[in-house]
């Protein structure tokens, strides 16, 4: 099985595919973000970590054997 994130900028996407690369499972889960002074934008680390386990989560399904990420 191979595990698909995307780490966007809203939302934290998870899929998984088989060795025929047929998606099997999927999950999203939004990101919430902090707005700074000067245009800052900031990402708490545990709110990206729980998004990105919520994906997974839902996506999961059997052993994964590679992961691919992009962002």
């Amino acid at each position: 099985m191979i595990l698909a994130l995307d780490l966007g900028s809203t939302s934290f996407k998870a899929a998984v595919f088989d060795r025929r690369l047929h998606q099997v499972g999927e999950g999203n889960a939004p990101v919430r973000h902090r707005y700074g002074s000067g245009g800052r934008v900031e990402l708490d680390v545990a709110v990206a970590e729980a998004a990105l386990l919520a994906a997974i989560r839902q996506a999961r399904t059997g052993e994964i054997e590679a992961v691919a990420i992009t962002s």
